[in-house]
């Protein structure tokens, strides 16, 4: 009914205002800050649904999500040849 099609129209509007956001944010930044922003969005809903609901991430699949992020950072902290 009206409700569904409301539930579709307002999650592509949402949809659409992220992905301008995301451009906008990827012109600001470097694309490993982008990187690990996106990372730490998918910590932040792991935690939610962590709290949220009883069938969530494993401990595995949130250790595993973890050594990426702390690979990311490690990433981050490299300097390309000849930058001081």
């Amino acid at each position: 009914g009206i409700a569904a099609l409301l539930a579709v129209a307002l999650s592509c509007v949402l949809g659409l205002c992220i992905s301008v956001t995301a451009f906008h944010c990827r012109q600001k930044i470097s694309a490993t800050s982008y990187s690990v922003i996106g990372n730490m969005n998918k910590v932040l809903t792991v935690l939610i649904n962590c709290l949220m609901w009883s069938q969530h991430a494993s401990p595995a699949g949130i250790f595993w999500l973890l050594c990426c992020l702390g690979a990311g950072w490690a990433y981050s902290k490299v300097k390309p040849p000849g930058v001081a």
